[in-house]
């Protein structure tokens, strides 16, 4: 029995999201004007490409369905993918930072904090936890 040989080849997708195949491609796979092919993809390639939710157990992170959200996105409205923080509750999930965090807590408490020696990104991150974690106790107690 002949093994098949899988190929791939890098394409560039031009404007107005059409791909142009090399000539040598198209004599290849015996492709004329009209025919139609399949398009394959990895998953895991497009996933590497967006901001993901970080989990405890990545195994079912990746049996889920996601959102992608690509970087580009965070990087034209300025933000560091490191910084991003989600904030859940019923019907709503709100993309923040951390610095957005702490500015919400008013000017007089930031200051008492920094008196504090506060980690400012580990209070965000806490307080994000704790917001979460109402959410969570709010819907076991609806049950």
């Amino acid at each position: 029995m002949r093994k098949r040989m899988k190929r791939n080849d890098e394409i560039k997708v031009l404007e107005n999201n059409m791909i142009q195949l090399p000539q040598k491609l198209m004599d290849q796979l015996m492709l004329k004007a009209g025919d139609k092919a399949i398009v394959e993809w990895n998953t895991e390639n497009l996933r590497k490409k967006c901001f993901g939710i970080k989990e405890n157990n990545e195994e079912e992170l990746f049996d889920e369905g996601f959102y992608c959200i690509p970087e580009r996105i965070f990087q034209k409205c300025g933000i560091s993918i490191e910084s991003v923080q989600l904030i859940m509750d019923k019907e709503n999930i709100t993309i923040t930072t951390s610095s957005k965090i702490l500015e919400s807590l008013g000017n007089e408490l930031l200051a008492c904090l920094v008196e504090q020696d506060v980690d400012f990104a580990m209070l965000a991150d806490d307080l994000v936890d704790c917001i979460n974690e109402g959410v969570y106790e709010d819907d076991i107690q609806d049950s």
